[in-house]
């Protein structure tokens, strides 16, 4: 269950067991955050997880080794593996549901013509592809 203060993971009965460090774990348990499609998708397949508040408490669960893996969003985790290469983490696998991001505005906002303006800028000199390569690293 969560704290008063919202911060301690919200851990599910099947993976409780699992939760001792890896070389002694009987299971294995993924850690996903709480209310997050990952934590749908790995419901719905069944397998052992714990729902943390936010990416932070996953990531130190899985570097203190109580968890095995994480499954969240592709971008989150490949910004975190390549800005922070110290910690001993790897993005593995393929992406479970490609999902589309972009940009709202208000209906009839004035700075819709410039955002889109400004975006396709970005696209036809190749910046947009530079930051994805300098925040996520290169494509797999």
């Amino acid at each position: 269950m969560r704290s008063a203060d919202g911060k301690e993971p919200i851990d599910r009965p099947r993976c409780a067991e699992g939760l001792a460090p890896r070389r002694q774990a009987k299971r294995q348990c993924i850690g996903v955050e709480a209310g997050s499609l990952s934590e749908d998708h790995i419901a719905r397949l069944g397998l052992d997880y714990r729902a943390f508040t936010d990416l932070d408490q996953v990531l130190a669960a899985l570097t203190a080794q109580e968890i095995d893996a994480v499954v969240d969003d592709a971008a989150p985790l490949e910004y975190v593996d390549q800005q922070y290469s110290t910690l001993p983490i790897q993005v593995v696998g393929k992406v479970f549901q490609a999902r589309k991001y972009a940009f709202a505005l208000p209906l009839n906002s004035p700075l819709t013509h410039d955002v889109t303006v400004a975006l396709l800028s970005l696209e036809e000199d190749q910046t947009t592809g530079k930051l994805r390569t300098h925040y996520f690293g290169a494509d797999k």
